[in-house]
């Protein structure tokens, strides 16, 4: 399925007879303003900007009543609702309800947006053939970018990358969870340092017997990797180390073999004091059996979810996480399109980006008891 976003926002009459001469003046007198200069004027961000000609996201009320008036005073309008085909990048996404994803394109359409692009998005539903369909439909559109992230094991064909090169579009890999066998820029969260903190914090916690949730290891960057190596590291026994989950992911719900091997971990003499999980989704799949199961969060396992979904708050117990800020590694991975796609030659190194994460302590960790 093809879905194409296209973004505009309304231009809204002006309620005063200065700001319509003003407005007159400076549409005959200079270049239609940008978003981007809305910004620079009104001394914001041009997230900002868009969303509250949007009407989205959390801005105080002063600040979207200003932005209104500013955009009707300089005459704001968006790019035409006709644009060429140069002017759309396309985006894919392994699955679009997932939040990290859905964080992660708003990040995405926002940066677009403020520099006048379209986004046309497919889902690859973590399946290589279809992956392989939305480059070929990005190619035949003659989209002016690409940037993907795919969400399955499997590389990302060869033949379809140079497919892009061959037409002049840059690509951009988003996430560990894109494989290739080719160099090509990346931005990912820094799996690393997402270990590191999830490692740390836990022994800082006095606990010894940790255990881990998530998909199976593959590849050198992944974050099942990173954790094992993290482990290994210090020390710490792989014993209740599942990477068992599935593709797509969140199929572990209906896996009766996942959700066994957990409760198998958690109902052993020596289980895991604390458990560190890919996502906070699986992290509320590990509350949920150990709360079926009698165990007390944290007292009796403490919980570490990685992601920091605006729903960690509202959970039974709220759960701790790593935030990865999605929405910019988002912007990140447009400005690093948008800065090949003025480039004069292909011929570049490829770069990768890492986004440092941070710890969000919430209450299902704790101290392990004496």
């Amino acid at each position: 399925m093809n879905l194409c976003f296209i973004l505009e926002a309304v231009v809204l009459p002006s309620t005063a007879n200065r700001g319509i001469l003003c407005v007159t003046r400076y549409a005959r007198g200079t270049r239609m303003i940008s978003i981007r200069k809305l910004a620079e004027i009104a001394g914001v961000s041009t997230t900002t900007v868009f969303r509250a000609l949007h009407n989205t996201g959390r801005i105080k009320p002063e600040t979207r009543q200003r932005l209104l008036e500013l955009a009707a005073l300089y005459a704001y309008q968006p790019p035409a609702l006709a644009p060429s085909r140069s002017r759309f990048v396309g985006c894919l996404m392994s699955r679009l309800d997932v939040p990290f994803n859905a964080q992660l394109l708003r990040g995405i359409s926002e940066a677009l947006f403020a520099e006048s692009y379209y986004l046309t998005v497919q889902e690859s539903h973590c399946n290589l053939l279809h992956t392989r369909t939305a480059f070929q439909t990005f190619a035949d559109l003659d989209v002016c970018g690409v940037i993907a992230l795919s969400g399955h094991y499997e590389p990302i064909p060869t033949q379809s990358i140079f497919l892009l090169r061959g037409k002049g579009i840059p690509f951009v890999a988003v996430d560990a969870s894109t494989p290739t066998t080719v160099p090509v820029d990346r931005v990912m969260s820094n799996e690393d340092a997402i270990a590191e903190i999830a490692l740390e914090y836990l022994l800082a916690l006095g606990h010894r017997r940790i255990g881990y949730l998530g998909p199976p290891v593959s590849g050198e960057h992944g974050r099942s990797t990173a954790v094992l190596r993290a482990m290994k590291k210090r020390g710490v026994p792989p014993d209740h180390f599942l990477d068992i989950v599935p593709v797509p992911w969140l199929s572990y719900r209906q896996d009766p073999h996942c959700a066994e091997r957990l409760r198998d971990c958690l109902s052993g003499p020596r289980r895991p004091t604390a458990i560190f999980t890919f996502s906070d989704d699986m992290g509320m799949f590990v509350l949920k059996m150990a709360l079926r199961l009698g165990l007390r969060v944290p007292r009796d396992v403490s919980v570490l979810g990685c992601s920091n979904f605006t729903l960690c708050d509202d959970f039974v117990i709220p759960l701790t996480s790593i935030e990865q800020f999605p929405d910019e590694i988002g912007r990140c991975a447009v400005r690093l399109l948008l800065a090949r796609m003025t480039e004069q030659t292909a011929d570049h190194h490829a770069t990768t980006h890492c986004i440092a994460p941070r710890l969000v302590m919430r209450e299902s960790c704790a101290r392990v008891p004496r």
